[in-house]
């Protein structure tokens, strides 16, 4: 969670994190970020990258929704 804060909090950019662009897969997503642990809610094109960068964690927790799920605008 110290790494994760200091990119958060003290600027670095993502180029400096994972290397490439940020592209805007990330923009039907959240995260929470507490004292000892992540939560990602990601969208199911959003997780194939963001399992690389979740690597970098502990305590991190990943709930994805399904292609289905995600046609349902009601949900």
């Amino acid at each position: 969670m110290k790494k994760l804060c200091n990119w958060l909090l003290f600027g670095l950019s993502t180029t400096d994190i994972c290397g490439s662009v940020y592209k805007d897969i990330y923009a039907d997503c959240f995260f929470v970020v507490s004292k000892d642990s992540f939560q990602a809610y990601v969208t199911s094109g959003a997780f194939k990258e963001f399992s690389q960068l979740a690597t970098l964690l502990q305590n991190c927790n990943t709930y994805t929704l399904t292609k289905s799920d995600e046609a349902d605008t009601e949900k």
